[in-house]
Parts: structure tokens; sequence; C-alpha cells
């Protein structure tokens, strides 16, 4: 499903779809605190980066991109709104795993989808 998306962004290279860059936004984050772990997600330096043809990930280290040229938009989560809520609830085992935690995650990527496309518009 993911591949589709990044599929999608590559062949439409105008403006984004809000709901299928939420989608990809959500899977990235869950994809990536499954790897790395709801710590290193939800750590201070760790960010939403958004390349040029609309290529997005997460990652823990920004000092590390390659390529930083063609960075567009750079969220940090610590920087949205939502991100102590969802702090308190991802390390709490019990809510992490329920439909609240998963909820939260949703918000999650809601808000830094709007994070990133408001920064799309203001760079034009």
């Amino acid at each position: 499903m993911l591949s589709r998306l990044i599929r999608w962004n590559k062949r439409y290279r105008g403006k984004p779809d809000r709901s299928s860059l939420r989608l990809q936004v959500a899977s990235m984050l869950s994809t990536f605190a499954a790897i790395r772990g709801w710590t290193v997600l939800l750590n201070n330096q760790t960010a939403t980066v958004m390349r040029q043809g609309l290529e997005t990930f997460v990652t823990a280290d920004l000092n590390g991109i390659e390529r930083p040229e063609t960075i567009l938009a750079v969220v940090h989560l610590k920087d949205v709104e939502c991100y102590e809520g969802i702090k308190g609830i991802q390390f709490d085992n019990g809510l992490r795993g329920s439909a609240l935690g998963e909820l939260a995650l949703n918000h999650l990527a809601d808000q830094v989808t709007e994070a990133l496309l408001g920064q799309l518009a203001k760079s034009g």
C-alpha cells in the first residue's frame, strides 16, 4: 500500500493530495515506532521530512540526511500541538495497544501533515 502511495506521488508532482499524504505519514510514523521504538519516535530530535517529489520520511538525525538541498519541509514531532498527550498515551503500555493509542497516532499524523503542507504553501 505504501509503495502505491509513493508511485502516486511520483506520477503526480502537482499539488499533494491531503488524504494520501496523511495516510503516508501515519504509515511512516507507525513503521518507525515498530522498528526503532516509541522512545526514539517521541524523542525531541525526531522529525518528519518532505523532499522534492513529495517523498516523506521520519528521521531521528537531521544532520545525517543525504542531499539536504532537496528538502522542502521539516516538522519536528515535538512542535506539533498534540505531542505531549501522545507521549503520555504511548508510554502507557495499556493505552498504546488500545484504540486510543491508534487514534492518537492518527491525530499526530494529521497534525504533521497539516504542518508539512503549511510549510509547502509558505515556500510556494
